[in-house]
């Protein structure tokens, strides 16, 4: 039903340079830990001010348009290739957004996810150098990288890296998005780590309750 379902949707919608949708996390006995239905506020068309907002298509649920990859080539420098590429198509037409959850993501200690100060150096890499070809001026630019490094700042928080966080968020000040994000952020700083651990197995627990596990 996967490729029915993209492929439908890239008919339906010629400007569309890929199409993608939600997506359940999977850990390594196939059980349900997480949906991006419950956070992602994913955008369907126009996608450039949520990508450079760093919240991007799971891999997994992307099936892109072949004439619109054409003429493109990956940055195989790059680690996270398909951010850069996401952004690079975003200039080049839409993204056609299916709510639907049809593909599921595994997480196991060697995703390049788990390496945060990776994803972080990899998302501003990718931002410098596409960000002008989105019509972004360097004001616009500086904003976005100083938000990128804020949201890993949150990352950090929640993995008990709170003093790498601390000075990511101290010299980065204008990357704070508002005031409630902020106190929001300062409130999971000064709990302690064996209570942000036990919400993030909480959640996941909640998860699985409620979606349950996949036959993969």
């Amino acid at each position: 039903e996967f490729l029915r379902a993209r492929v439908a949707a890239l008919e339906a919608r010629p400007r569309a340079v890929l199409a993608y949708g939600g997506a359940y996390t999977i850990d390594e006995h196939d059980r349900i830990i997480d949906s991006t239905t419950d956070w992602a506020r994913y955008a369907d068309g126009d996608v450039r001010r949520m990508l450079m907002e760093i919240l991007a298509p799971l891999s997994p649920t992307v099936v892109y348009r072949r004439a619109a990859l054409e003429g493109r080539r990956w940055n195989e420098r790059a680690r996270l290739e398909d951010y850069e590429m996401y952004l690079r198509l975003s200039a080049a037409g839409e993204f056609a957004f299916d709510p639907r959850v049809l593909s599921a993501w595994r997480v196991h200690d060697h995703n390049a996810s788990e390496d945060l100060e990776l994803m972080m150096h990899e998302r501003l890499a990718a931002q410098t150098v596409v960000g002008p070809t989105l019509g972004l001026r360097e004001e616009e630019l500086g904003a976005y990288r100083a938000l990128a490094r804020f949201r890993s700042a949150e990352e950090f928080i929640r993995r008990g890296r709170k003093r790498r966080a601390a000075g990511l968020i101290l010299s980065n000040p204008r990357g704070v998005p508002s005031a409630a994000a902020g106190a929001r952020t300062l409130l999971k700083f000064l709990t302690p780590y064996r209570v942000l651990s036990w919400r993030r197995r909480r959640e996941r627990e909640r998860a699985f309750g409620r979606y349950g596990s996949l036959d993969v």
